[in-house]
C-alpha cells in the first residue's frame, strides 16, 4: 500500500492503527502522537470511504455481514495417498459424525465424503484441523473442492501418462496430480517462475511426500520448448486470473472510483489477462504428444474462462492441430453447474460446448468460484 510505504509503518503496527481507526469503539488509535500515527489519520476519509465501498459492493449493512461473508461454508481437505489411505485417515477422526450432503454441514462433528471428487472431505470451518497430526505429517492437504476440478479431469494414467502443472504453486494441483498418479517416480514436471513461490511449492512437495515423482522447474512455462519433452502426455494450466472467485476478491478495492469507471478498468484487466491466458495455453496445446490439457481459472467472469477456450478452438494453428473441447461425459460428468453457452453463440453445438465446461459459485457449491475446460485430441 502507497500509505505504508511512504510511512515505512511495520505491518503489524499498521494493521493496529487501522483496527482502532475504524473498528474499535473509540474510532480513536490508542497511541501517542508519532508519524506513523498522523500518517494514518491524514487518510481517515479514504480508508472510511473504502470500507463503505466494500460494504456496498458485497451487499451488507455491517462490519460483521462483512466478516461472515468473508468466511468459506465448508472446510475442504483430501487424503493424501502418497502417505495414507482414505480409510487410514477416516480412522483419525472418530469424533465425526458422516452426513451425506454440504447442506447438514451447519455445525463442528460432522463430515461429508465428497461425492463428485475421490478422497475429499467437508467440514466445518471451526472444525480444528491445521492442530490435527493428520495435516502436519501431510497425511491430509487442504484443498478447495473446486480446485480439485483439474487433476481429476486431467485423470493421468500411472504408469503411463506423464504430465505437467505448467503454473505449479502453491502445489496443491501437482501433489493431487502426484496422488493420483500413485507416486510413480518422475512422472510430474511443475513449473512456476515466481521467486518467492517457487519456495513455497518445494516445501508443499516435500510435505507431500512427492520429492521422487514431481520435478520442479524454476522456469516461466511459456520460455520451455515444446519438443523438449516430448515423453508428456497431459498438462493443467491454472494462470494467473483476476481472482473473482475468491472470497473478498470479487471487485477491484483498490481505488475508490464511480461505478462506471471501475467497470472500465476491469474490462481493461479482463482483457489483459485473457490475452496472457490465451497464450499460455496455446503453449500447452503445441506439445508434440499431449492428448489432454486442462485450463482453469478462480475467476467468475466469462472472459476470462469460456470466452478463452471459445478462442482458442477458433485458432487456425489449433484447429491444425486437432484440438477440440471435451464432451461432459469426460469431464466430471456428474457435476451439475456447467459453462455458459451463450458464449458460444453461433455454433450449433453451442449447448455441447458449454457442457463440456464445469463451473463452481463461490459459497453456494461449498467453495471458491472456479471454472475449467478440457481440451483433447487423438
Amino acid at each position: 500500500m502507497e500509505l505504508e510505504k511512504k510511512s515505512k509503518i511495520p505491518e503489524p503496527v499498521f494493521i493496529l492503527m487501522i483496527h482502532d481507526l475504524l473498528f474499535s469503539k473509540s474510532k480513536r488509535i490508542q497511541s501517542k502522537q508519532h508519524p506513523w500515527k498522523e500518517a494514518v489519520i491524514r487518510n481517515k476519509i479514504r480508508l472510511e470511504a473504502e470500507l463503505a465501498r466494500l460494504k456496498i459492493k458485497h451487499g451488507v449493512k455491517s462490519l460483521e455481514e462483512l466478516i461472515e461473508d468473508d468466511d468459506t461454508p465448508v472446510r475442504w481437505f483430501r487424503t493424501n495417498l502418497l502417505k495414507a489411505s482414505t480409510e487410514s485417515l477416516l480412522r483419525e477422526f472418530p469424533h465425526l459424525r458422516r452426513v451425506n450432503s454440504i447442506d447438514q454441514i451447519t455445525e463442528t462433528g460432522v463430515i461429508y465424503h465428497d461425492e463428485y471428487i475421490p478422497n475429499l472431505f467437508g467440514i466445518h470451518p471451526k472444525e480444528k484441523l491445521t492442530s490435527t497430526d493428520a495435516y502436519k505429517q501431510g497425511r491430509l492437504i487442504i484443498q478447495d473442492r473446486a480446485s480439485c476440478f483439474p487433476a481429476v479431469i486431467l485423470n493421468p494414467i500411472p504408469g503411463k501418462d506423464k504430465v505437467i502443472d505448467a503454473c505449479a504453486a502453491p502445489g496443491n494441483k501437482t501433489t493431487h496430480l502426484a496422488s493420483i498418479l500413485n507416486g510413480a517416480k518422475k512422472y510430474i514436471v511443475a513449473f512456476e517462475k515466481d521467486n518467492q513461490r517457487i519456495k513455497t511449492i518445494k516445501m508443499m512437495v516435500e510435505k507431500a511426500g512427492g520429492l521422487n515423482c514431481i520435478t520442479i522447474h524454476h522456469a516461466d512455462f511459456t520460455s520451455i520448448r515444446p519438443d523438449d519433452f516430448s515423453e508428456i502426455t497431459g498438462i493443467i494450466v491454472d494462470p494467473s486470473c483476476s481472482g473473482s472467485g475468491i472470497f473478498g476478491r470479487a471487485f477491484d478495492e483498490q481505488e475508490n472510483i464511480d461505478e462506471s469507471e471501475a467497470k472500465e478498468k476491469l474490462a481493461e484487466r479482463l482483457q489483459k489477462l485473457s490475452s496472457f491466458q490465451f497464450k499460455i495455453v496455446k503453449h500447452a496445446l503445441k506439445f508434440p504428444n499431449v492428448k489432454k490439457v486442462v485450463y482453469s481459472t478462480c475467476s467468475i467472469h466469462d472472459e476470462e474462462n469460456e470466452a478463452v477456450a471459445k478462442m482458442l478452438i477458433e485458432d487456425e494453428d489449433v484447429k491444425k492441430m486437432g484440438w477440440r473441447i471435451s464432451k461432459r461425459e469426460n469431464v466430471i460428468p456428474s457435476w451439475p453447474r456447467r459453462g455458459h453457452s451463450h458464449v458460444f453463440e453461433g455454433y450449433e453445438n453451442a449447448d455441447e460446448l458449454a457442457e463440456g465446461c464445469v463451473r463452481s459459485l463461490p459459497k453456494i457449491d461449498g467453495g471458491i468460484g472456479f471454472f475449467a475446460v478440457c481440451f483433447e485430441r487423438d
